[in-house]
């Protein structure tokens, strides 16, 4: 690089510094604490989401108990006989369990097949994103809600996101 080339970008980094500094310094501080999320709108969000916040306290009487879960299977030969047994039970359940969610616009391809992975209609967010991206079908998905059936096929899946 030339000398007169990192002249230009000294001068561009100090401008830039100098324009952010007065922004910042200029920005009322009141404006600053207004964007704070109030604890109705971190309640209206969860709600939407389909989560629940909770105590420090109890999350960590949970997680110990999940530790706990998880780690007892392994003392007795029996345990792993009732795992078995008890995904046989819920599949049929689970393939009348409807998922309902909303695409809001903006709404990433990523974003909904995580959405979709989680409410267990589809198996892996990463082979439908790969999917419907492949096949151009990432274009043709709309805002709005949407209720699909669980255990549906990439294919199946992409189909009920483009009807509307």
């Amino acid at each position: 690089m030339s000398r007169k080339g990192i002249q230009a970008f000294s001068a561009g980094i100090i401008t830039a510094t100098a324009i952010l500094s007065i922004s910042y310094f200029l920005t009322p501080k009141e404006a600053a604490e207004s964007e704070k999320a109030t604890e109705e709108q971190v309640s209206a969000y969860l709600a939407s989401e389909g989560q629940v916040s909770v105590s420090r306290d109890t999350y960590e009487t949970l997680v110990k108990a999940k530790e706990a879960t998880v780690s007892e299977p392994s003392k007795t030969e029996e345990a792993p006989a009732k795992t078995e047994e008890t995904p046989a039970k819920t599949e049929s359940p689970s393939k009348k369990e409807t998922f309902r969610f909303f695409i809001y616009e903006g709404t990433s391809t990523a974003e909904i097949a995580q959405k979709l992975e989680q409410g267990k209609v589809i198996k892996s967010a990463n082979e439908f994103a790969d999917y419907l991206i492949d096949t151009d079908l990432h274009t043709k998905v709309r805002q709005g809600g949407y209720k699909l059936p669980t255990g549906l096929s990439n294919e199946e899946a992409a189909k009920y996101l483009i009807k509307q």
